[in-house]
């Protein structure tokens, strides 16, 4: 074997059939399951990341600001169109309460166009020691 060529990787096992695992969107090729275990190891394995969005609204002398629940962003998406509703729901709403309500909306703003919060780090760590976070958009689990 030539020196500038790679080992191909082992395929991955499905722990509940111990058949190889598709990592999109079927799960495993053979049983189809489909958990939260999965979407994160692709998430891992792909590069895409879970993103949070800041949105605020005020109420003439009390502003809040919140975040989204996170949300996957496959790799290779725009991290800024997923946060636009956020960011609408900000510029219409967030800047009516003085004196927070410019300041939060301009922050949310500025968070949501550099593509929000990334917080894969936190949802694998929490889903794997907590079981699951609440996520947008995460795949459903397959009843057993």
């Amino acid at each position: 074997m030539a020196s500038n060529q790679t080992v191909p990787a082992a395929p991955m096992l499905c722990p509940r059939c111990g058949g190889p695992r598709n990592w999109g969107d079927s799960g495993c090729a053979t049983c189809k399951a489909r958990d939260a275990a999965a979407a994160e190891n692709y998430a891992r394995m792909n590069g895409g990341r879970y993103v949070t969005y800041n949105y605020c609204f005020s109420l003439l002398v009390v502003s809040f600001r919140r975040k989204s629940k996170p949300r996957f962003v496959p790799f290779g998406q725009n991290r800024i169109v997923p946060g636009l509703g956020y960011t609408l729901l900000s510029l219409v709403a967030g800047w009516w309460g003085i004196p927070w309500g410019p300041i939060f909306t301009l922050e949310a703003v500025y968070k949501n166009l550099n593509g929000g919060n990334d917080v894969t780090a936190a949802v694998i760590t929490r889903g794997a020691s907590r079981g699951s976070w609440p996520v947008a958009n995460q795949p459903t689990q397959t009843p057993q």
